[in-house]
């Protein structure tokens, strides 16, 4: 499947990936992400290049993207309990802004990685 592929398999994956319907995309682009920002499976040295370069990356997006990438990938929040943290209507809310801010991270780090992998 296609969460099987080496991270340096990038451009055949979203390949694979647009050709989903949505719901499906969304569901391959957040298991994608998760294992970015939980990296996986990797050398040594590439693991702590792409820590720095995930690191980066979260930290460069704009507000409130950094919270809740940060609060949901690595602290492990609920979207109930970040809608509460950052005063959201409702989950729906954070949900969209999450889903904006994981596309925002997965371009930046496609265009990255080429350069540094």
């Amino acid at each position: 499947g296609v969460s099987d592929k080496k991270s340096n398999n990038i451009d055949v994956e979203i390949n694979i990936i647009d050709e989903y319907p949505n719901t499906m995309k969304d569901e391959f682009e957040d298991e994608r992400i998760d294992k970015l920002l939980a990296l996986e499976d990797d050398s040594e040295m590439v693991e702590i290049r792409k820590e720095a370069l995930v690191c980066e990356i979260v930290r460069e997006l704009p507000d409130p993207c950094d919270k809740i990438l940060w609060g949901f990938y690595r602290d492990g929040f609920s979207m109930k309990t970040l809608a509460e943290m950052y005063n959201y209507k409702n989950e729906g809310s954070v949900k969209v802004t999450k889903h904006r801010c994981s596309e925002k991270f997965r371009l930046r780090f496609i265009e990255l990685s080429k350069r540094i992998f």
